[in-house]
């Protein structure tokens, strides 16, 4: 499979009934048009934001699952978006310079994870999906926390 394609037999083993909402933060338009291939082919749902500014205007709204953002911004980078974010909501940074650096920096700091440009699809969704699970099971564990606290009080 060649980077970059997002063929619909490559994702066909992923389930179609899971349920992932995203926000890509990017100013390539290359990288949202491959986001929205996958995003498309899935039935997940994706927003997009162009710079850091957007994006936080943006998750005030609409909440999501997860963030995935380009390493570089025109107005910052990852680090200002991931200061803003709940700390149950993963981000997923991306860069065409991924190396062990940047994936160190990017966990230490508390991101999710990082993706390799060009992208790999099957690798994307599997990071995404696994990803939108971790929030989605930390929200759950939260609720029922939440619950129980207030039952025993």
């Amino acid at each position: 499979m060649s980077p970059g394609k997002t063929p619909k037999k490559a994702l066909s083993r992923f389930s179609h009934e899971e349920v992932v909402s995203a926000l890509a933060v990017s100013s390539r338009e290359e990288e949202l048009a491959f986001l929205r291939g996958v995003f498309g082919v899935t039935g997940w749902t994706l927003y997009e934001a162009l710079t850091t500014t957007d994006a936080l205007i943006l998750l005030k709204c609409r909440p999501v699952d997860l963030v995935i953002s380009d390493r570089d911004l025109p107005d910052g980078c990852w680090r200002g978006l991931l200061d803003a974010l709940k700390p149950t909501t993963p981000l997923i940074v991306t860069s065409r310079l991924a190396d062990e650096y940047l994936w160190a920096e990017v966990l230490n700091e508390g991101g999710y994870d990082v993706l390799a440009q060009p992208f790999e699809t099957e690798e994307v969704v599997r990071v995404i999906s696994a990803a939108s699970r971790r929030n989605q099971n930390a929200s759950s564990q939260a609720k029922r926390t939440a619950i129980m606290m207030s039952a025993g009080a």
